[in-house]
């Protein structure tokens, strides 16, 4: 699945339930999956047993983590250390970031990066989905150019070689 553009996708309009059945038949062959959500798993569809859940909230709860940027990243180093060569990372809060109040879109888009440095690093895949009515037309443009490959939200089905890769 290694390309020009490396691991990461950003998804226009969509959510985890919108592609988990595609990143589904990539943990049935293997991969592990990491999906940082506001969602609770019982809302979840298509558990497995290679998804790990991470729940993000602005609120104390004792099965989350805070909805920072330093929590995030380092969780999401954690399962990358961990899940070296076969990890998956659904970033599915970053709409959730924004509208907190807590970050601002330079915070965001500097979490974003870093996180995209990570995994084309260790050659894993990053998922983002993002709400495209959440940002405006500039802040589209500079996560479109920052090595990612866009799903956009037209698209009824995602390409075919969306998720193809050599296995072994």
């Amino acid at each position: 699945m290694v390309n020009e553009n490396g691991n990461t996708y950003v998804v226009w309009d969509r959510h985890y339930s919108d592609i988990s059945q595609k990143i589904k038949a990539l943990m049935d062959s293997g991969y592990k999956c990491c999906l940082f959500t506001r969602d609770y798993p019982r809302f979840i569809p298509n558990l497995h047993q290679n998804l790990k859940i991470i729940r993000v909230s602005e609120d104390r709860a004792n099965d989350t983590i805070p909805l920072t940027p330093e929590y995030i990243m380092r969780d999401f180093e954690d399962f990358i250390d961990t899940n070296a060569d076969k990890a998956i990372v659904v970033l599915d809060v970053f709409d959730n970031l924004l509208d907190s109040g807590i970050l601002n879109f330079p915070t965001a888009y500097i979490l974003l990066n870093r996180m995209i440095d990570v995994t084309a690093i260790n050659n894993n895949m990053l998922f983002v989905p993002i709400s495209s009515k959440s940002l405006d037309e500039r802040e589209k443009v500079l996560i479109e150019k920052c090595s990612v490959n866009v799903i956009g939200a037209v698209e009824e089905k995602p390409r075919r070689w969306f998720f193809r890769r050599k296995i072994g």
